[in-house]
């Protein structure tokens, strides 16, 4: 059977994948990881969690692109089905991993509608603006892969500088004694501050499915890696910026730390009273980045792996009805914190999962196919 890669003529490069896996990564985690640190660890040490688990992260990057090397132009699913017992093993994977996105479309949207409520849209619904969301994201994958992609290249790059520049604008506002004392209380808050900042490099499970899409020649782990350190310094950036501005304990009890960084943003001249719907507005595009991809995979998921014998348009209707109602499970921030804390470590599970998988089920293949060349060469 050729993979869907093959059915296409369009191939993703090794930059837009770049792009691509920043697109994914960044988006709660630069509005709320300052907070989630500063009440897991009690201290101001967030900065050197975020460097760790940049490290991890590298790690778990540099290992995909290596397994994917070795099947090119199809992914995990396509490769682990090759197999009778793989087969089974595949559709319990592309579940998991169906459940996971459809809750990664429903918990951005939440969150997003929740911030546009209090910043932007104080007056409208909030189901109203969750629709037009998905109405926008179902659009956004009608296009296919190329469509994801091109949205991701043009967005991400506005979305980086934009989130650069007000961090340079707040350094003169900086007290770098609010960060002191660095590591006070040892090693224990930094393990803690881990799990918070793993979870902000969630989004790298995209390279399971989007690398089918690339030449053999184009899958290195250099430029994916370098995307990783952009996030990395973003974090760490924001993290700083945070603390030094705000301390440790007027950071905990600020819901979005970025936001209330905006705000004491004073530009010459009072171009603009309030910095903070524009900040808003290009953060919704990297959220909209996040949503459109996963939205995508949970329906390329629906249709090739769990229900391809259903044809027609049906399906994607049915995915978003999930998703929307879904989405009002969570009936306060409270509750969508804890969803996403869930939600969090099923991400992570499926990616050690697939990557312990994948490379057992190489490692045999491998092993199985080499009587066979030893015999022939007999």
């Amino acid at each position: 059977m050729k993979s869907e890669n093959q059915q296409t003529a369009y191939q993703i490069s090794i930059s837009e994948m770049a792009v691509s896996l920043i697109a994914m990564i960044v988006g709660t985690g630069v509005i709320v990881l300052p907070r989630a640190l500063a009440v897991e660890m009690n201290t101001t040490d967030g900065w050197i969690t975020v460097i760790v688990s940049g490290g991890f992260v590298m790690f778990f990057v540099f290992i995909i692109t290596k397994l994917q090397k070795e099947f090119p132009g199809r992914n995990f699913l396509q490769f682990l089905a090759e197999g009778l017992f793989g087969k089974w093993i595949s559709k319990l994977l592309a579940f998991s991993f169906f459940v996971y996105f459809i809750c990664v479309v429903s918990f951005l949207s939440r969150f997003l509608a929740i911030t546009i409520d209090i910043y932007l849209l104080p007056q409208t619904p909030t189901e109203v603006t969750v629709m037009i969301l998905l109405l926008l994201s179902t659009y956004a994958i009608s296009k296919g892969v190329q469509g994801i992609i091109h949205l991701n290249i043009m967005f991400t790059p506005i979305v980086l500088s934009i989130a650069f520049v007000i961090i340079i604008f707040e350094i003169p506002e900086f007290d770098l004694l609010n960060l002191r004392p660095i590591m006070a209380d040892g090693f224990i808050p930094l393990f803690k501050g881990l799990k918070e900042t793993m979870f902000s490099f969630l989004g790298v499970e995209i390279l399971f499915f989007f690398m089918a899409y690339m030449k053999k020649n184009d899958i290195r782990a250099l430029p994916l890696l370098t995307s990783i350190g952009i996030i990395s310094f973003l974090y760490f950036s924001i993290i700083i910026a945070t603390f030094a501005i705000f301390g440790l304990n007027s950071t905990k009890v600020i819901t979005f730390p970025m936001i209330d960084l905006v705000k004491e943003i004073d530009i010459p001249g009072g171009i603009f009273e309030r910095v903070e719907p524009i900040f808003i507005t290009i953060w919704f595009m990297s959220m909209f980045n996040t949503i459109a991809a996963a939205h995508f995979l949970a329906d390329t998921l629906l249709k090739k792996e769990l229900l391809p014998y259903i044809k027609g348009g049906l399906l994607t209707p049915i995915a978003v009805f999930i998703i929307f109602i879904n989405t009002f499970l969570t009936k306060s921030y409270t509750e969508l914190s804890l969803f996403g804390e869930w939600l969090s470590n099923l991400g992570l599970i499926n990616i050690i999962v697939c990557i312990l998988v994948v490379s057992v089920t190489l490692w045999y293949r491998t092993k199985r196919s080499k009587p066979s060349i030893q015999e022939e060469q007999a």
